[in-house]
């Protein structure tokens, strides 16, 4: 009885090892031919684009977003197997149509063995939010001009007219050009060279001048804008609705094989202004990084990711620092010494760094390739 016991748990064990090994093959082959799909711009096949750089390394990531999706899951060997696949039809509750899907740990290539859905971790997470792989970077040749109060009807210009016009608004507003100078700091050419502009808008509560800062296609052609209130910087609106992704200063970097990564328009600025280097911004602050700009960002070696010192800079940097590469991006952590004294500064972000006087250079040198301890914890955030 025992001998026959010990046979058959052999006998399961050896089914179960032979199952995990054509499951990983069949990821593996998914994970080669996808990769063998990827045309020379960088696009999957499928439209979405998986950095060369990306880590995934602790299943945990996977694990935690399933939970978040309310899909039940458990790991199994390399694997975490999902009991209801989401983009099958429904099981009806029977076993035999259970824990079909499975997800690679290493990288997360994931395959259906019932509905034979299969992809990359971010084509999983893309189909999850609702995307199905239709978001893409176009150019909008048309922006809808903001409306005069005496015109009978909103005139449509191009957005090379847009743009000249917010360029034009930005010179001749005496107020505007002061806080951007002096308070923060920015030269007349810097602001040129980035294209800020000035243009009105509505919020719901009546019209309000907005820095404009224009995002740019490969061909340096306007193709969307970000608008920030002067008087509320809360009120934000990317224009038009809908368009395109870019990465404010884009048009700067030239042939740079590195660059400076900001949370904000003005950081980005304010690292150009102070050394020299290229310097773009997230275009969305610490809330973001899309799928659709990762392309854009692939041909740089090293990327120095410079986000706020507060909570929502500090949680997002470990994300951004995965997506964008391990290897290649380096974190400044916000602290700046005085060479006189010796005693490190703390500073939010990059503008403020640079108005008090921070040596930005000596802090981009400072950078690291993991987050460091140097970063504030979230106690002292809170403080």
């Amino acid at each position: 009885m025992l001998r026959q016991f010990c046979s058959s748990l052999r006998l399961r064990l050896r089914c179960r090892a032979a199952v995990s090994g054509v499951v990983s093959r069949a990821l593996c082959s998914n994970a080669a031919a996808s990769a063998a799909k990827f045309v020379p711009n960088g696009t999957a096949a499928n439209g979405t684009f998986v950095s060369s750089y990306n880590n995934l390394t602790d299943k945990k990531d996977i694990i935690t977003y399933l939970q978040r999706h309310s899909l039940m899951s458990k790991p199994v060997n390399e694997h975490v197997v999902v009991q209801e696949c989401p983009f099958c039809h429904a099981t009806g509750g029977k076993i035999d149509n259970q824990w079909k899907l499975y997800i690679l740990n290493r990288n997360g290539c994931f395959k259906c063995f019932r509905c034979s859905s299969q992809g990359s971790w971010f084509d999983f997470k893309n189909r999850i939010q609702g995307k199905n792989g239709k978001a893409s970077i176009s150019v909008a040749p048309l922006i809808p001009a903001p409306a005069a109060p005496a015109a009978p009807a909103a005139t449509v210009l191009r957005a090379s007219e847009v743009h000249a016009e917010h360029v034009k608004n930005r010179l001749g507003n005496e107020e505007a050009m002061h806080y951007l100078t002096q308070e923060r700091g920015l030269s007349p050419i810097t602001l040129e060279k980035y294209g800020v502009g000035l243009t009105r808008l509505s919020f719901g509560s009546g019209a309000e001048w907005c820095y404009t800062f224009p995002w740019f296609d490969e061909e340096s052609k306007m193709i969307r804008y970000k608008a920030r209130a002067i008087e509320a910087k809360q009120k934000q609106r990317l224009v038009p609705k809908g368009g395109g992704w870019s990465l404010f200063g884009m048009n700067t970097v030239g042939d740079a094989d590195e660059v400076v990564l900001t949370e904000g328009e003005f950081d980005a600025m304010a690292v150009y202004e102070a050394t020299g280097k290229p310097a773009i911004s997230l275009p969305n602050g610490a809330g973001s990084l899309p799928p659709e700009i990762l392309p854009m960002l692939e041909r740089f070696s090293r990327i120095y990711l410079w986000m706020d010192h507060d909570t929502a800079g500090v949680e997002a940097v470990p994300k951004f620092v995965k997506k964008l590469g391990m290897a290649r991006t380096f974190v400044v952590s916000g602290l700046a010494k005085d060479p006189e004294t010796g005693k490190s500064t703390v500073h939010k972000d990059a503008n403020d760094a640079m108005r008090a006087g921070a040596d930005l250079k000596a802090m981009l040198s400072a950078a690291e390739p993991q987050p460091h301890g140097q970063i504030l914890d979230f106690e002292a955030l809170r403080d």
